[in-house]
């Protein structure tokens, strides 16, 4: 090699074990999305599993795609803005939400005088087996609503209402309606299912 040729010659960057350099990605990316450059794609990932091209095994590859699939139902609004409280759509949605939690949780959802949804409130986070709410902490978020719905899930993954919930929605039910706020519904939630307390004729 000449003399000067050192000055001119190109050194390649050493890759890690298992990968390649990545120059042009890194030089293409921009500062405000660095993350791009080292975070793949949710669906390629998955599509590579499924075709069979990752090394990742399928026992694990099920894994992951039930946590995107949980992360992803965790992040996601459950309704769009101002729509129409309907059982048969946010029922599933929330159980959706709450399949494998632990613990129960209550919550509300406020709605308008045209039974939209215009907020969703988290009201309690109980033990491993029960959730133990005053109708009091559920209405002092609901003063500014005109409807309210109540919502909490079954770690059982038994979606019956049990006979503390037709108790306590009725309490609720007739405290409610002493300070003009109609309770429309009361949810319960399990593993990919739910009860409509309304439907059945507990509201």
């Amino acid at each position: 090699m000449p003399p000067c040729a050192w000055r001119t010659a190109k050194i390649p960057r050493r890759a890690s074990s298992g990968t390649a350099p990545t120059h042009s990605s890194t030089r293409s990316s921009s500062p405000s999305s660095p993350a791009r450059v080292f975070v793949p794609r949710r669906t390629s990932l998955l599509r590579r599993v499924q075709a069979g091209t990752s090394d990742i095994p399928r026992r694990d590859a099920t894994r992951l795609a039930a946590a995107f699939e949980l992360a992803r139902r965790a992040i996601a609004p459950l309704a769009e803005p101002l729509e129409r409280f309907d059982h048969t759509v946010l029922g599933l949605r929330l159980a959706a939400r709450y399949t494998l939690d632990a613990q129960e949780r209550l919550g509300v959802l406020l709605l308008d005088t045209r039974g939209r949804i215009i907020s969703e409130r988290a009201v309690f986070v109980g033990s491993l087996h029960s959730a133990t709410v005053s109708t009091r902490d559920v209405l002092a978020l609901a003063l500014t609503a005109k409807g309210v719905v109540v919502f909490h899930n079954h770690p059982s993954s038994d979606a019956q209402p049990s006979r503390d919930d037709v108790v306590y929605t009725s309490k609720l039910a007739s405290a409610a309606q002493l300070l003009d706020i109609d309770l429309v519904d009361h949810l319960v939630l399990a593993r990919r299912r739910y009860s409509s307390m309304k439907a059945e004729g507990f509201v």
